[in-house]
């Protein structure tokens, strides 16, 4: 019976599971008589150990809790039966409140990513293309396209890998020096680029207050070492977007929070597409959009959602300032319908199909140097980011700059957009 219920391991934890008869002593040591027999897989001891509930009455009188007992047996919450939606073993009792629970959570893993207010619906699309599924003659149709197009354009842009001395003796030798110094010397020069650009300097302006919005944010990291950077120089305020929750978002919106004098931090747990402005335009003039690294259709999702708050503020005829500070990445995971500047490819007779292999093909840039495709690769992603500046100049934004900024031995992933409204 103890062999028999057994809880599920992971990959990892089924490597470790050697250790199993060497920590047969502290399952031994457990009282097996009042609780539970089904085994669970412990992390800290690397060893299974029995649940901790104690045994439920039920009919046959077996020796487990009423979350393991088997399918079938009768239990304190009714016969056990496999829900359909998670599989997980529930009383018959509890069944119906378990599935609109199990529903409920389907719903909101399976939200369509988009935007009713944007021009063109933003989906995501999963991309079944496979590399080595493009034909050689595709391939270099693509390529000889994206030569022409690039020849053509000719993107500007600059190379500005600015890692200020004085803002770097901000942070300790452990961290400039330790495992996270690669994330670290990007957002370093992230700040120093927008500061170059003088996307910071409306706070000087009496009664101009301003705040930092993070997409994409994950724990926070980028506003960290901007409120680091800045060093209370001017009394940012911040606002963290993602849709997901964060283990380590209260260590890091906690340290911001404690070193802030006049700012406010604030976090919202939705989706980018869901933003809205509004609870915050009374109290702030400034708005500064910040991103490292917004994947692939998160920009795109990201520059229409400022685009529309911008439009809604608009007609309000109030006076707000809008600057974005946003490092692109993973271009591959776009396609024709959520890319903002299809019509650019278009003008140069690059079709639906041919835009689709090519944005595949930009994961080519990732590659080493000497690699053959590596060249080209680069140019679609150039080519991408250089036409979203320009969807940005359409859009009403001056002083839009493309912008590598740091060397490609930290990331290849390594261009920035800044722009101003």
């Amino acid at each position: 019976m103890e062999n028999e219920y057994l809880g599920k391991k992971t990959k990892l934890e089924a490597k470790d599971s050697t250790n199993i008869n060497n920590n047969n002593n502290i399952i031994n040591n457990e009282n097996k008589e009042n609780h539970c027999l089904y085994k669970e897989w412990n992390l800290k001891y690397k060893c299974y150990k029995y649940c901790k509930f104690p045994i439920c009455k039920n009919k046959n009188n077996l020796q487990f809790c009423g979350n393991h007992l088997p399918l079938g047996e009768e239990g304190p919450n009714g016969i056990m039966v496999k829900c359909q939606i998670c599989n997980q073993n529930i009383g018959s009792n509890k069944m119906e409140s378990h599935i609109k629970k199990c529903k409920l959570n389907k719903e909101n893993q399976s939200k369509e990513i988009s935007n009713e207010n944007i021009i063109n619906p933003r989906l995501w699309i999963k991309k079944d293309i496979k590399l080595v599924d493009i034909s050689q003659d595709d391939i270099n149709k693509i390529s000889e396209k994206i030569e022409v197009m690039y020849n053509k354009i000719n993107p500007e842009f600059d190379v500005n890998i600015l890692l200020n001395e004085e803002i770097l003796n901000k942070f300790s030798k452990e961290e400039i020096t330790g495992k996270n110094s690669k994330n670290l010397s990007q957002e370093i020069s992230i700040y120093c680029n927008a500061l170059k650009q003088n996307l910071f300097k409306l706070n000087d302006l009496d009664g101009i207050k301003t705040l930092i919005i993070e997409l994409g944010c994950g724990a926070g990291g980028l506003s960290k070492t901007f409120q680091l950077c800045n060093n209370n120089e001017n009394d940012f305020s911040y606002l963290l977007i993602d849709r997901m929750k964060y283990r380590a978002k209260n260590r890091y919106d906690n340290f911001i929070k404690s070193k802030l004098k006049k700012g406010s931090l604030y976090r919202e747990v939705i989706d980018i597409k869901d933003l809205s402005l509004d609870k915050y335009l009374n109290s702030y003039d400034n708005f500064i959009f910040i991103s490292k690294h917004l994947c692939g259709e998160g920009c795109e999702i990201s520059l229409n959602k400022i685009i529309n708050i911008i439009k809604d503020n608009k007609i309000k005829e109030e006076k707000k300032y809008f600057n974005i500070i946003i490092a692109t990445c993973c271009h591959y995971l776009l396609n024709n319908q959520t890319y903002c500047n299809f019509k650019m490819f278009q003008d140069f007779n690059i079709n639906k199909e041919e835009f689709n292999l090519m944005t595949r093909m930009s994961s080519w840039a990732t590659l080493k140097e000497e690699d053959k495709n590596y060249t080209i690769g680069k140019k679609i992603k150039i080519l991408l980011d250089y036409g979203r500046c320009n969807y940005l100049k359409n859009s009403g934004f001056k002083d839009v700059k493309l912008i590598q900024y740091i060397d490609a031995s930290i990331t290849k992933e390594n261009f920035l957009i800044l722009a101003k409204y």
